[in-house]
C-alpha cells in the first residue's frame, strides 16, 4: 500500500538514524590509482579504487520496536578504463568500470538485516560538438547493469542532452 504524504521529501524515512561512517583506522584506508597515456589527441586512462562507497547506499536494520534503520557506506573496489578524444570534429568519450561491492546482503550475527546494492558494470558514452558560434550540443548515454545472484540482469539506462549557449562576454 502506498504511504501517505508528499511524493518528494527531503526528510529521511521515519525511524532512520544518521549514516554510520567507516571507522578511521588503518585497515579502513582508501587507495586509488590512475594511469594515463596519450595516443595522438586521445587520452587513455586506467583506474583503480579500493575503499568505501561515497554515498551511504547500504542499510542496516536494527531489531527494535519500532524497527530502526541506519544507512552506511559499504566497502567497494572499482576498476575502470576510459578513452576521450576527437572523432571527426566531435569530442567523444567512452568510460566503463566494474563497481564491486565487497559486502553481502543478509542477516549478521547480531540479527540485523543488512542490505547493500549489487555489484555492477557501469559505462558512459558521450559526444559534444559545436553546432554554431557559441552553441554546443552534447549527448550522453549512461548505463548500469546489475547481476543479482539467481536472477536476470537488471539494466538501467539514462540518456541526456545538453545544449549550451555562451552569451555576450562569456
Amino acid at each position: 500500500a502506498p504511504m501517505p504524504g508528499p511524493r518528494l521529501s527531503i526528510e529521511p524515512p521515519p525511524n532512520t538514524l544518521p549514516p554510520a561512517a567507516p571507522a578511521q583506522t588503518l585497515e579502513n584506508s582508501e587507495f586509488s590509482l590512475r594511469l594515463t597515456r596519450w595516443l595522438g589527441s586521445w587520452a587513455l586512462n586506467l583506474y583503480g579504487y579500493s575503499g568505501f562507497a561515497k554515498t551511504a547506499t547500504g542499510v542496516v536494520g536494527q531489531p527494535a520496536t519500532p524497527p530502526v534503520s541506519r544507512p552506511f557506506y559499504p566497502a567497494v573496489n572499482v576498476w575502470g578504463a576510459s578513452v576521450r578524444g576527437d572523432l571527426a570534429g566531435t569530442v567523444t568519450w567512452l568510460e566503463g568500470g566494474w563497481y564491486d561491492v565487497r559486502e553481502d546482503s543478509g542477516t549478521d550475527e547480531a540479527g540485523r538485516e543488512i542490505q547493500v546494492p549489487e555489484s555492477s558494470l557501469r559505462w558512459i558514452l558521450g559526444a559534444e560538438r559545436q553546432i554554431a558560434t557559441d552553441l554546443t550540443l552534447g549527448l550522453q548515454w549512461y548505463a548500469e547493469a546489475e547481476f543479482p545472484e539467481g536472477e536476470d540482469t537488471d539494466l538501467s539506462n539514462l540518456f541526456t542532452t545538453r545544449i549550451e549557449k555562451l552569451l555576450h562576454y562569456q
